[in-house]
């Protein structure tokens, strides 16, 4: 028996599978279309992990550095200790030289303190202020100071002009050197007196 569609049925019916092609169509994949993909790198580990042991080569460098770094060291102290050392030498020195000048300008106070011009027993005359022949030595402060000193004799006026030179060694063993020069003018004590005396 056959079923005759009326108009309106066959037209739904061709609708119906005009529209499940286009769903088949929407639904089906497209053999031109692009796939784009993204990958993601994994990160880079650059830390060594715990339990892996550390290679030759970061054992020697870790080496290297240890002795980089001790040499830098032992530079700087021995630097250090060179320093120290040399100022010490320089403050020893500068007080060994203190002591020389007042050693020289003692002596050239005791010329200047002279009680008579011509020799006198007893007494320190001017006529005695002349070249020494020995050395004077004397210790102080860890080193050995030797005085000498020259005269010159000069007149018109009548004069002496004396140099008292003090040498030393210091702990290096270098020689040091102090020079204390003056002129000692021919005057009678006795006439200084008189002077002094008539001054208001």
């Amino acid at each position: 028996m056959s079923v005759t569609k009326t108009p309106s049925e066959a037209s739904t019916s061709i609708y119906q599978k005009h529209a499940r092609q286009q769903v088949r169509r929407a639904t089906a994949p497209n053999p031109h279309a692009v796939r784009l993909t993204h990958s993601i790198p994994k990160q880079t580990q650059h830390s060594t992990p715990l339990n892996q042991p550390i290679s030759r080569a970061q054992q020697g460098s870790v080496l290297v550095e240890v002795l980089v770094a001790a040499i830098i060291f032992g530079v700087a102290l021995f630097a250090l200790t060179s320093f120290q050392a040399n100022v010490y030498r320089a403050h020893a020195i500068t007080g060994q030289q203190d002591i020389a000048l007042e050693l020289a300008q003692s002596q050239m106070q005791t010329f200047r303190n002279y009680t008579a011009l011509t020799a006198t027993a007893g007494q320190f005359a001017y006529a005695d202020i002349v070249n020494n022949t020995t050395p004077t030595t004397s210790t102080a402060a860890g080193a050995a100071y030797s005085m000498s000193w020259t005269v010159t004799d000069a007149t018109s006026p009548t004069r002496k002009t004396v140099r008292i030179t003090v040498t030393w060694n210091d702990s290096t063993g270098a020689t040091n050197t102090v020079n204390v020069d003056s002129v000692i003018a021919s005057i009678d004590p006795k006439l200084t007196g008189q002077v002094s005396q008539t001054l208001p």
